[in-house]
């Protein structure tokens, strides 16, 4: 079949034209050989490399005319018998090309980037972040990464200030993109990358601006007015969300009730069930734990276990807000008093289910979307006629004020509400009362004995 004489252009069309595909036609020329393939064929060559590996590099398409490819082959081997391997200069020069088309930013962004923050951080995560860059800097995607200069960021932040973006704003959408270029230069922190693209990031000096005096003033007082929202609510205020909460439940009964009424029996009775509607253990939970909204929803019956230690049912899981994070923390909750019966009638009104979401989609039985209890929370203090204002946050923020207030330490508060050390809890929530402070100031004295003698003198 196959021939080790001169290849003529009759006999390469012939071959072609009924050879079954991989098979092959050589050449006289030793290593060099035609390869039949479904669309047409290929020259090849096979040799020896300097190092003894056996290689096959393909030369030319079945376009190449036998003498040409002949005398490509002839080129080839005479680079071999000089210690330079063609083979491995074409594919450098490949992977060159590779590397300066991942050089431009938005190619770099949507190929690389994007799937290697889906895989690190998780889809939901990596959404948020892929999102503010594109949102922030897609007007740099056509540029090459390393030709980013300080005027790019100055423009930009000039720019959304204007438009009255925060200084704190600007530095988390900043920080998304400079991450985005450590990790394309392989430094990115806790997420490597094996396969940088450039050798240092364009804008690893490159700071924002320092604030005006009017800028921090205006900070200062954004300052002031989230740290309130982090003081414990007001007995009168809990008291009014507490009644709200329930003229909610009563309302919703009442609805029920008109609709069964109205020609819809079919539709269960919510007399004689313990909550009328999920956000009422929702509210609960929220309130007893401090969890997060988010976490709330996505939490399942099987977080719920016994602890070996106490014999008693904890919760345990990672908030999502740092589950992507190596060795993110953990957060054990014992469900104990209140919140063991909230947990406990809601479970049985359920059917006392084993596993799926504690709150899960009436639609789909997945988790329900991040913002589905915002509709009723604003019902809820519409009832409870408090500031429309108010976030269900409070809630969180609420129960680390008072167990702070209560002196329960401050590293132990941390882990219930999931941070791995308590520095936010410190600087943020932990005040000391004037008077106290008053009284200290007072005792610092008392060590000063000054003989009557020497004071006279």
């Amino acid at each position: 079949m196959a021939s080790h004489s001169k290849i003529t252009i009759n006999k390469l069309n012939k071959f072609i034209n009924e050879a079954d595909d991989r098979q092959q036609l050589h050449s006289h020329i030793a290593g060099l050989f035609f390869i039949k393939l479904k669309k047409g064929g290929a020259w090849r060559l096979r040799y020896t490399d300097a190092t003894g590996k056996r290689r096959t590099a393909t030369l030319a398409d079945h376009n190449t005319k036998p003498t040409e490819a002949e005398d490509i082959a002839t080129e080839w081997k005479t680079q071999i018998k000089q210690g330079k391997d063609p083979l491995a200069a074409k594919e450098g020069k490949r992977q060159e090309r590779k590397a300066q088309k991942h050089l431009n930013t938005g190619i770099f962004f949507e190929q690389i980037y994007t799937p290697a923050l889906i895989k690190h951080a998780g889809e939901k995560s990596a959404k948020n972040t892929t999102n503010i860059i594109r949102r922030e800097f897609g007007h740099l995607f056509d540029r090459d990464m390393d030709k980013l200069t300080a005027q790019d960021v100055r423009e930009w932040e000039n720019k959304r200030k204007a438009g009255g973006a925060t200084r704190a704003l600007l530095q988390r959408n900043y920080a998304a993109f400079k991450a985005m270029l450590n990790y394309a230069a392989g430094k990115k922190r806790n997420h490597l990358n094996d396969h940088p693209i450039i050798p240092d990031s364009p804008l690893k000096d490159v700071t924002l601006e320092q604030m005006s005096h009017d800028e921090r003033q205006a900070q200062n007082e954004r300052d002031r007015e989230l740290q309130n929202t982090r003081d414990l609510l007001p007995p009168e205020t809990m008291a009014k969300l507490a009644n709200g909460l329930e003229l909610f439940d009563q309302q919703t009964r009442a609805k029920r009730r008109h609709s069964r009424k109205r020609g819809k029996p079919h539709l269960q009775c919510l007399d004689d069930v313990a909550y009328s509607h999920w956000f009422v253990p929702f509210t609960h939970i929220a309130r007893l734990t401090g969890m997060r909204p988010g976490d709330i929803l996505t939490i399942k019956w099987q977080d719920i276990q016994t602890s070996i230690k106490t014999r008693s049912e904890v919760l345990t899981f990672k908030p999502n807000k740092t589950k992507h994070h190596d060795n993110a923390a953990q957060v054990t909750i014992p469900i104990t008093g209140q919140l063991a019966d909230v947990i406990g009638a809601w479970r049985s009104q359920q059917g006392n289910p084993k596993s799926g979401f504690i709150f899960p989609s009436k639609a789909n039985g997945k988790a329900m979307n991040k913002k589905a209890y915002h509709r009723h929370w604003a019902e809820v203090k519409r009832l409870a006629d408090v500031d429309p204002e108010l976030h269900f946050y409070s809630f969180r923020h609420n129960l680390i004020s008072d167990l702070v207030g209560r002196g329960v330490p401050l590293l132990r508060i941390a882990k219930l509400v999931g941070h791995k050390d308590a520095s936010m809890i410190a600087e943020h929530y932990f005040h000391e009362d004037v008077d106290d402070l008053g009284d200290i100031l007072a005792a610092t004295g008392e060590n000063w004995d000054t003989p009557k003698e020497e004071a006279s003198a």
